[in-house]
């Protein structure tokens, strides 16, 4: 993996990490603190994008997944994630991987 930023990040802190939620449903919440306690600055919003996914082995569904930030401050943040299936039973994930990425404002 690659990461590119302007001339004028440089220098700044970095924080990334990955977090696994498992579940008996469609939706997750999840509160993330920082581990070295709250950061002096505010941080960008978190970059964030699934990289694991465990379902029902179901054939024949359409599985739909979404993760996002839901707000980020000082001491840390909320991601969500949701799945829903189009045209078959319902196919509820049983975990969810999510790799994240911000820096310093």
């Amino acid at each position: 993996m690659w990461l590119a930023w302007d001339a004028e990040h440089d220098g700044k802190k970095i924080r990334s990490g990955s977090t696994e939620v498992k579940s008996e449903g469609k939706h997750a919440g999840v509160d993330h603190t920082w581990q070295d306690g709250p950061l002096p600055r505010e941080l960008l919003k978190p970059f964030i994008g699934i990289c694991s996914l465990d379902f029902e082995n179901k054939r024949d569904c359409n599985l739909g997944v979404f993760c996002d930030v839901r707000q980020s401050s000082k001491s840390g943040f909320n991601w969500d994630a949701v799945s829903w299936s189009v045209g078959s039973d319902s196919t509820p994930w049983t975990s969810i991987g999510v790799t994240w990425l911000t820096f310093e404002g």
